[in-house]
């Protein structure tokens, strides 16, 4: 259990500009995100000022138990620019597809802020064959006017099947002219990612 003046002293250093932040995870639960293994030792000595952690330990105890777990580092968690939510960055299985978008002028966006106001998001998709959507479903997609041009779906990957979204995307253009297209991510694996073209006339 975390007390209000070790809560206190944690945000003292994310004020101070050190590397530590908390911030509340999607279920409203405080989530701790840390730059180093100098950070952890840092709010270690907070939350466990008897403790002997000295200058090289790699021990989390003390932060494992004030916040059940829930912390990671700076390189695998962000927080959201628009509501102040946790974000995981980084895969944690071959199947794990981003639910956030990293817009080069605005920052962070999760995934819920995304679908609450999807039209920026898809705007950047649009004609861009270097991007895919990883956040809207397949029926938020047709919500928006969109349908899905290919049945089979396309692969790029470490095997035989190469599939090249610009050259996809050049075909599409050729033949429909007027038409928004962007691509759509349905399935990733270890060793390939599979795709779809969407259109919206």
């Amino acid at each position: 259990m975390i007390t209000d003046e070790q809560q206190d002293a944690i945000r003292q250093l994310e004020n101070d500009g050190e590397g530590v932040r908390i911030a509340p995870d999607s279920r409203g639960h405080d989530f701790l995100i840390l730059d180093s293994w100098d950070d952890v030792r840092t709010v270690e000595r907070i939350l466990d000022p008897k403790a002997d952690i000295g200058p090289d330990s790699m021990e989390s105890g003390a932060i494992d138990r004030a916040f059940g777990g829930n912390w990671g580092f700076s390189d695998e968690y962000a927080v959201c620019d628009d509501c102040g939510t946790v974000i995981r960055t980084s895969p944690d299985s071959y199947s794990w597809k981003p639910d956030f978008w990293l817009e080069a002028e605005e920052g962070y966006h999760c995934g819920d802020c995304v679908r609450e106001d999807p039209d920026d998001y898809i705007e950047h998709l649009v004609g861009n064959p270097d991007e895919a959507n990883t956040i809207l479903s397949d029926d938020e997609l047709r919500s928006r006017g969109f349908a899905k041009v290919n049945d089979d779906a396309y692969e790029n990957g470490w095997h035989d099947r190469q599939d090249e979204p610009k050259d996809i995307l050049a075909k599409a253009q050729d033949k429909e002219p007027n038409a928004e297209f962007l691509f759509s991510v349905s399935s990733n694996a270890e060793f390939a990612t599979q795709f779809d073209l969407w259109e919206r006339k």
